[in-house]
């Protein structure tokens, strides 16, 4: 009985210790033309406060797209994806969500004209 209330507590650490780990090993990078400040500022700050930590931004060197869009690795786990685009569609509402099997734990956010 004594180990089975020793297993118990572990089981429940690990479980509230796993989503912290896989926020911190997710990379996003925002890229956005020059007049998108305020779209980024914010998009990042909501980021944040979801738990993610490695978010870089930076300003996109050719011509800005159209339309937003958000890239996600394979390896992002569905229901983050569905976390993170309710959070993204708050900034950008208009934003397409695609996928590329290449990006390992990376997110792209690219922030186009509209």
């Amino acid at each position: 009985a004594v180990s089975a209330s020793v297993v118990v507590p572990t089981l429940a650490q690990t479980i509230i210790t796993t989503t912290p780990l896989d926020l911190k090993s997710v990379k996003i990078k925002i890229v956005q033309s020059s007049q998108a400040d305020e779209k980024a500022v914010n998009l990042k700050n909501g980021l944040l406060s979801m738990g993610f930590q490695d978010i870089v931004s930076e300003i996109s060197e050719v011509s800005t797209p159209e339309k937003s869009s958000v890239i996600f690795s394979q390896s992002i786990p569905a229901d983050l994806r569905n976390n993170m685009i309710i959070e993204i569609k708050k900034i950008l509402p208009n934003i397409s969500i695609l996928e590329n099997p290449d990006l390992d734990f990376t997110i792209n956010i690219i922030i186009g004209k509209s």
